[in-house]
């Protein structure tokens, strides 16, 4: 097999393990699935204080990751199914019970952060 590099420090927040193991696989290694295995992941416990920033930095990843390994038309179509989907469970979110105010907010930030991720800021600008 091919070495591989690491981790693409392109990539903010999110997408980074997904791209590692791609690159991998395209070089030839073989990547393994352990079911029953168990890690612990503190999810956004290093950025819950800015979660619009993470919202967008999560859309530019995303973005990143299709664009490298499927080009600029797939990035677009990623970031219309991303929106789409985020815009879907907004619509829900007002009608089904057991979501609030926040979480429709939530979901709208990232419907627009998925088609311009480039328009917010995110958790790389100061």
């Amino acid at each position: 097999a091919v070495a591989v590099r690491g981790f693409d420090p392109g990539y903010v927040n999110g997408m980074e393990d997904v791209d590692l193991c791609r690159n991998m696989h395209d070089a030839g290694w073989e990547i393994a699935f352990f079911p029953y295995a168990g890690v612990v992941h503190h999810e956004s416990s290093s950025t819950s204080g800015v979660p619009e920033r993470r919202i967008v930095e999560h859309a530019r990843s995303r973005g990143l990751y299709a664009r490298k390994h499927h080009g600029a038309g797939g990035e677009r179509f990623v970031q219309g199914v991303t929106a789409a989907m985020f815009a879907a469970r907004a619509g829900l979110a007002v009608v089904l019970p057991g979501y609030d105010a926040d979480d429709v907010r939530r979901f709208r930030a990232h419907a627009r952060a998925s088609l311009d991720p480039g328009a917010g800021d995110g958790i790389a600008e100061p």
